[in-house]
């Protein structure tokens, strides 16, 4: 498919919807703050969102917002934001709807955005949200694959083919996790709680190197802008290589559907911020993930990512064993 031919299936994509939309963006904004009592209806409908021009299994509008770049100020890069991906993971969503209010107020024009805040609607909003989408798939493993199981959902498609038009710089994808123990320098558990895992899901030797060296400045950048903010204990997701992720196809350019080449790769990352909190958890929870992201973008704006030494990757303490399967209290988790 040309760059021509990719211009041509949104513009029907998005024609086909405005005609026949089968959930409004008010709906879609009620159902969104019936589910997450940290979304009010008002803080989703003011963000004037569009619909991407494709839905669902069930019909549900998938959201994008975008920020573009004021044309009187020189663009330092295209960045992607994407929360939902699970749909059980349901403060990823929060966090991503607090920043695109952190844009309203203060985006700067030095680039240009495009928000997913919602990638799995049909995980997330049904009574008993769980982490597949409406057929039972995982659509994190549902990108590029080797068994010729990919793209098999309309969310990936749609997902792939928004990636590919808009060819981002930079990409940060937001989920979260269990309870786990932050490690000390000598690999043990301490008494601390993990709050927030910076994670690059592809080994380095698969990646090209600014790709590789891009992703990890941004985690060390990340790393140091929470750190020291007093609630925060931020650790390193464990070293994994799985190329069938999203995060995975954007650094590695993989192959979209039918053999598509969008001839691009994305330096990316993840963040992994601490679930099963409380109301009064929420907010610092939440924060953590704002001062990274702002982190990142601030030096990226300032000339400032590309001399940061990305082997400080190494320097973030690893995210110890979850808290039920520690040692410490076995008496407690005892089953």
């Amino acid at each position: 498919m040309t760059s021509h031919r990719l211009g041509v299936f949104f513009g029907l994509a998005l024609l086909s919807w405005s005609l026949c939309a089968s959930e409004p963006i008010t709906t879609a904004c009620k159902k969104i703050s019936d589910k997450l009592s940290s979304i009010s209806y008002e803080e989703c409908s003011t963000l004037d969102m569009t619909t991407s021009g494709h839905s669902s299994v069930d019909g549900f509008p998938l959201l994008i917002k975008e920020y573009p770049p004021l044309k009187s100020r020189q663009p330092q890069g295209r960045i992607l934001l994407v929360g939902g991906t699970h749909g059980d993971e349901l403060a990823s969503i929060s966090i991503v709807f607090k920043w695109m209010h952190t844009l309203e107020k203060h985006h700067s024009g030095l680039f240009h955005w495009r928000i997913n805040p919602l990638m799995n609607p049909d995980g997330a909003l049904r009574p008993r949200h769980r982490r597949t989408n409406a057929n039972g798939v995982d659509l994190n493993r549902n990108w590029w694959r080797t068994d010729g199981n990919d793209y098999s959902e309309l969310e990936s498609q749609a997902f792939y083919w928004a990636w590919a038009d808009f060819k981002p710089h930079y990409a940060i994808d937001i989920h979260h996790q269990g309870t786990y123990f932050a490690e000390d320098e000598e690999g043990n558990d301490t008494n601390e709680m993990t709050t927030l895992s910076i994670g690059i899901p592809v080994w380095p030797e698969f990646l090209e190197p600014e790709i590789w060296d891009g992703s990890r400045r941004m985690a060390v950048v990340a790393y140091d802008a929470v750190k020291d903010l007093g609630f925060c204990n931020p650790t390193r997701y464990p070293l994994i290589n799985i190329h069938t992720a999203v995060v995975s196809s954007m650094m590695l350019g993989n192959p979209g559907p039918d053999g598509y080449d969008a001839e691009w790769e994305s330096a990316a990352m993840f963040f992994e911020t601490r679930g099963g909190i409380g109301n009064k958890s929420r907010g610092y929870l939440i924060r953590q993930n704002l001062e990274a992201v702002h982190a990142i973008v601030d030096a990226i704006a300032h000339d400032e990512l590309s001399s940061v030494d990305p082997d400080r990757w190494e320097e973030i303490p690893d995210r110890g064993r979850s808290i039920r399967r520690s040692d410490k209290w076995p008496d407690e988790w005892a089953e």
